[in-house]
């Protein structure tokens, strides 16, 4: 959703649509080296928007925040990770957005917004495997110093305190993407979340199945019936 005037929210009302998406940022690529303010953040008027949706159309419009940590949507680009200034910004406003988007719960276990987490990404990583090796080489990625970083702006700037204790993450590419769900599990645990996959045509990527002798004559039958 680019539009988010009120004509256009009440078109969306009366059409039969379940989900409004918009980046969680000021733009799609991350918004590195700042920090965005929790005051001006894009999901309070995507839950807005969402909400005026429900009410025009009688049923649940969900507000779904694209988020990006991590910009690999240009092509295999690590930058993101391995810029110490950039990856505690990028943590900084993460967390500023998980923990606006939790302020939203209503309390009853139910989902304010949904959160799709960096498009693209994982799919960079399967189209280059030697980048995922060097990447989870230990130190690789400052995952600890950035996050804990991050976590005293949250403290200094909002005065917020995480609910629950703080794991050591390995400083690799594995600990990064732990670090990002355990912000979503521990600080956000009503925002519903995903990752976004890439699923190539060509060029197996690494960690699919390969398919069996059975199932490729399956299809292969199926190609010609």
């Amino acid at each position: 959703m680019t539009n988010d005037s009120e004509q256009t929210t009440n078109e969306i009302g009366a059409t039969k649509v379940n989900a409004i998406f918009k980046y969680a940022g000021l733009s799609g690529s991350g918004d590195p080296g700042v920090i965005l303010p929790k005051d001006e953040l894009p999901l309070h008027r995507t839950y807005a928007n969402a909400q005026s949706a429900s009410e025009l159309s009688g049923h649940h419009v969900l507000p779904v925040m694209v988020v990006y940590t991590a910009n690999a949507s240009g092509g295999a680009s690590w930058t993101d990770l391995v810029d110490d200034e950039l990856l505690y910004k990028h943590y900084a406003t993460f967390i500023t957005q998980a923990i606006a988007a939790q302020e939203y719960a209503a309390g009853d276990g139910s989902s304010p917004m949904s959160f799709v987490l960096n498009p693209d990404f994982l799919g960079e990583l399967q189209k280059n495997p030697s980048h995922v090796d060097d990447l989870n080489q230990a130190g690789a990625v400052n995952v600890n110093d950035q996050l804990a970083r991050a976590l005293d702006y949250m403290k200094t700037t909002y005065g917020y305190q995480p609910p629950v204790a703080v794991p050591q993450f390995e400083n690799t590419l594995k600990g990064y993407i732990a670090s990002l769900n355990f912000i979503m599990n521990g600080l956000a645990e009503d925002v519903t979340y995903g990752w976004q996959i890439n699923l190539w045509a060509v060029a197996l990527p690494t960690g699919f199945t390969r398919p069996t002798t059975n199932q490729l004559t399956k299809a292969k039958k199926w190609r010609t019936s």
